[in-house]
């Protein structure tokens, strides 16, 4: 009788916290999403002041009928990546880290400042692949595969954020893999070759 009284009293202040807001609410078979719907889908501006993204690549996806399918002839190597670009008075200081899962590809990490222009570049790369359609996006799960955050600021004040971590239905809206070659022809025009890994 006690370990039921004391059973129903810890059901009682679960659902007092959550009601206050204590806890995330979990929603859609699990998925916590806080993400907001009204939060721009565009950018006016081209001036970007700071970028930063930090995600895993496990293969490319596109959604049908809702459900994410992975499509096996996905040519950039699965791994971890990790990208920033900040606007300086001297440049923009870019670095780049690619941690490919595949132990015959090197791992590369680049730390360089570029002209002004090549953050032009990156602009006009997010824009081409629709990145601001992440703007706004926040879920979480327990489960894994998906792992991926975008923080990206302008001189106007505007914002391209979003944020994913978990299953399938955590993944973006658009995939922000294009990344991968955005950056890698960022650091093939303008890192000093005593960067680059030694060939083999």
């Amino acid at each position: 009788m006690k370990s039921w009284l004391a059973a129903l009293c810890a059901v009682l202040v679960l659902s007092s916290a959550v009601s206050a807001g204590r806890f995330p609410r979990a929603e859609g078979g699990g998925v916590t999403d806080r993400s907001d719907p009204d939060a721009p889908k565009y950018v006016n501006s081209a001036e970007i002041t700071s970028f930063k993204a930090d995600f895993y690549h496990d293969g490319h996806y596109v959604i049908i009928d809702h459900v994410a399918v992975l499509q096996h002839a996905d040519t950039r190597p699965i791994g971890d990546y990790l990208f920033t670009a900040e606007r300086g008075e001297d440049g923009a200081h870019i670095t780049a880290k690619f941690s490919p899962h595949d132990d015959r590809l090197p791992r590369e990490k680049y730390d360089f400042t570029a002209p002004l222009p090549a953050l032009d570049e990156l602009h006009a790369s997010l824009i081409a692949n629709n990145l601001p359609q992440i703007n706004g996006f926040s879920r979480r799960n327990s489960a894994l595969g998906v792992r991926f955050s975008v923080d990206v600021r302008y001189a106007s004040g505007e914002t391209i954020r979003g944020s994913g971590r978990g299953g399938a239905s955590c993944a973006p809206p658009v995939d922000v893999s294009f990344l991968i070659e955005t950056f890698r022809a960022l650091v093939d025009k303008y890192a000093p070759p005593e960067q680059r890994p030694s060939q083999k």
